[in-house]
């Protein structure tokens, strides 16, 4: 009863303080102290729901910690188990590992046998293959030898002869002038150029022509010669093939230059052409191009048409060197019967004709 009056006095207070008197004030002080009522209400229901909800939540602990025992036992029981059943496999896999272990050991015991094998049989075919090159390095010698003296023959034993001998670097032939080949200052082509101009001049044979070159070759070149079969080591052409391909100056090397060369620096307009003029001549030197309008023609057109086809085609094409006087026209037909070889989609094939079959 005191907490009413109380409320009432402070609400008389409130109202009076806002000017209120009479039936407004009694107004102001009935719907203030409903107000509070009201709202003590709310409290009373707000404190029994949160008590009502702490208890629901209580017991779903004690449910959940119920389970949580229930589980931590079961977990337990499927610990055991998966220890005993990886114990029982580790167990096993001990057992396989030793198994492979011992196969692995026989294994490479019977790798190692092998290998012992094969290194013996290496080791007397590599001192096979020895004996093999020193002889064909002797019959090569030999060979070399002979040729230097039929040379020597051929030249003449005179006083010119002699004279000329003993002005000639140590290693060459009697008579021979040219200085030896540098490959790091020197092109292949110049020097095979001059030395034929040289030989012709000499009124040398052809047949003595590698011989005589052989002695003026150092390095990469050298390296290369010493490396062919002496048949072919004798053979001009041949020897002359080799080298120009050991120092790329092909048919493609030479296309190459033309197009990539650059002007040097220092160097003229007038050398850049003639260089440009030198790889051109040689490019379609090689590539058996004629001398002539029509031949220059055929040439350019089939190199062009080529740089526009598929890399197979140009491959399959240039493996047969169209260079007839109508290498256009067989070009076309090569490329056709290429393209016509290729498979090509076949159309569905109807019911009736799959019924048909």
């Amino acid at each position: 009863m005191s907490r009413h009056a109380d409320a009432v006095e402070r609400f008389l207070r409130a109202g009076t303080e806002f000017g209120l008197v009479g039936p407004d004030l009694k107004r102001y002080v009935d719907e203030q102290i409903e107000a509070e009522r009201l709202q003590s209400a709310l409290d009373r229901d707000e404190r029994t729901r949160v008590r009502v909800e702490e208890r629901e939540a209580e017991v779903s602990r004690q449910e959940q910690v119920r389970a949580a025992v229930v589980d931590d036992r079961d977990a337990e029981a499927g610990r055991l188990e998966r220890e005993r059943t990886a114990a029982a496999a580790l167990h096993a896999a001990d057992l396989e590992r030793q198994d492979r272990e011992l196969a692995a050991a026989a294994e490479q015991r019977a790798a190692v046998d092998e290998w012992l094998d094969r290194e013996r049989a290496a080791a007397v075919e590599e001192r096979a293959d020895a004996a093999e090159r020193e002889l064909r390095q002797q019959e090569h010698e030999l060979a070399m030898r002979r040729l230097e003296i039929e040379g020597q023959v051929r030249l003449g034993e005179g006083q010119a002869g002699a004279a000329a001998q003993a002005q000639a670097p140590p290693g060459r032939f009697p008579g021979l002038r040219l200085p030896f080949f540098d490959d790091k200052t020197d092109s292949i082509d110049s020097f095979l150029h001059r030395f034929e101009i040289f030989a012709t001049s000499q009124a040398w044979p052809n047949d003595v022509w590698a011989q005589y070159l052989s002695s003026l070759l150092k390095g990469r070149a050298l390296e290369t010669y010493t490396r062919m079969p002496v048949n072919d080591a004798l053979d001009y052409p041949r020897v002359k093939d080799a080298l120009l391909r050991r120092f790329e100056l092909t048919e493609s090397g030479f296309k190459s230059k033309f197009y990539e060369t650059r002007a040097e620096p220092g160097e003229s307009p007038r050398q850049v052409l003639a260089r440009l003029d030198f790889y051109l001549m040689r490019w379609a030197e090689l590539a058996g191009c004629p001398a002539t309008f029509d031949g220059l023609k055929d040439f350019f057109l089939r190199e062009q048409y080529l740089t526009t086809c598929s890399q197979d085609l140009t491959v399959f094409i240039r493996e047969r060197k169209p260079r007839s006087p109508r290498s256009v026209e067989e070009l076309s037909v090569l490329a056709e019967s290429f393209l016509d070889a290729r498979d090509k989609p076949r159309p569905e094939a109807s019911q009736s004709q799959l019924w048909s079959r």
